[in-house]
């Protein structure tokens, strides 16, 4: 008998319906535990043990498979998935660490990871090029601190805010608080400063969200965002493009600070998320996502792969004028102009003719 697995859809009302067919095993499954807040199912046949991500589809993660001496009687999680018990037929009881928890510290193109409970990874991609440098650490960390030249590694970190809602920006030179502002729909459940400090994406218990400007006190709102918001990551090197992550699907915002109809925020796309990956940090469109292992993972954005040389569907002055308006949508005007150059067609003109014309940029809709 077959190792089959087999989701089925459970509406509230009306009939289940199959939705996938999974086989893992050649033989029968023995055993099999499915976690709710990891979206992890755990399956056994004789003494393996595999571990599938369970969304709308079923996918292996085969780097997760674990095994043991003798048959598995029975599999058990802990309430938040990074633990795995795995008993046997023959009476021991072995417990496996399935995830790590999400640590990580970001400065600039940089970031350091916990990758397993006594080391810390600090990744470079300032270049693409991902240069690791492996720090082992004492104990197990709950929060890290990247910065310049040093590697900071605490074992608690608390953050208030008041139930007012207001918004400081302190000083770290002289610890002098330089602005605040008060949001007006409560206090801040999330905030996620921009790299520089000036400016705050904030988000409030209610779900509505802005960006704060620390520099004239100014707020713009960010666009509809369904679902709850579980990650915000401000681009390295785009300085005024953002991701949020909802956990099942990732938008990319840009954030227009000049536009004829005065600032506003603009949604530029979104795509499924992967639910075995945390985005950790966004560097030129390249978004870098810790795996529930350890491990680092390197995608580029659907928004940004006509700016790459990945393929696209499309050759010659197609493609060039795909380069143009995606450019042209980031923000990166520069670029857009080069390759309008060498396109050099109307439709590429005209379209960066009506981009210098949004942005009020002068000098770009003369030339």
């Amino acid at each position: 008998m077959e190792g089959i697995i087999v989701v089925v859809s459970a509406p509230s009302k009306g009939p289940a319906s199959q939705m996938q067919v999974y086989n893992c095993f050649a033989n029968a499954l023995t055993a099999s535990a499915f976690c709710a807040a990891a979206g992890r199912a755990a399956v056994a046949s004789g003494g393996r043990v595999a571990v599938l991500a369970v969304a709308e589809t079923v996918q292996e993660c085969r780097e997760d498979a674990v095994s043991i001496p003798g048959d598995v009687s029975s599999l058990s999680w802990s309430p938040d998935g990074l633990l795995l018990a795995v008993s046997s037929m023959d009476g021991p009881v072995h417990v496996f660490l399935a995830a790590l928890p999400a640590v990580c510290a970001v400065r600039d193109c940089s970031i350091a990871c916990l990758t397993n409970l006594r080391e810390v990874t600090i990744t470079d991609f300032s270049t693409g090029a991902g240069s690791k440098l492996r720090c082992p650490v004492v104990v197990e960390p709950a929060f890290l601190a990247l910065g310049t030249h040093h590697l900071a590694v605490g074992l608690d970190c608390k953050i208030a805010c008041t139930r007012q809602g207001d918004l400081w920006y302190y000083s770290c030179e002289d610890r002098a608080c330089v602005a605040e502002h008060r949001l007006h729909n409560g206090p801040a459940a999330f905030i996620s400063p921009e790299r520089s400090g000036v400016r705050t994406l904030c988000s409030t218990n209610d779900g509505h969200m802005i960006v704060h400007s620390a520099l004239d006190n100014s707020c713009v709102a960010v666009p509809a965002f369904q679902g709850p918001l579980v990650a915000a990551l401000w681009d390295a090197l785009d300085r005024n493009v953002f991701l949020l992550s909802s956990g099942k699907m990732l938008h990319v915002f840009v954030l227009e600070l000049t536009a004829i109809n005065g600032p506003g925020i603009k949604h530029l796309g979104s795509q499924p998320a992967s639910a075995e990956l945390s985005p950790v940090l966004l560097v030129g469109g390249r978004l870098i996502s810790q795996h529930t292992n350890g491990s680092l993972d390197s995608t580029i954005l659907d928004t940004h792969k006509p700016l790459e040389a990945v393929d696209v569907g499309v050759r010659g002055d197609e493609r060039l004028l795909m380069r143009v308006r995606a450019a042209i949508a980031i923000g990166r005007m520069q670029q857009a102009r080069d390759t309008a150059a060498m396109l050099n067609k109307t439709a590429g003109w005209q379209a960066l003719a009506a981009a210098a014309v949004h942005s009020m940029d002068i000098q770009l809709a003369i030339e």
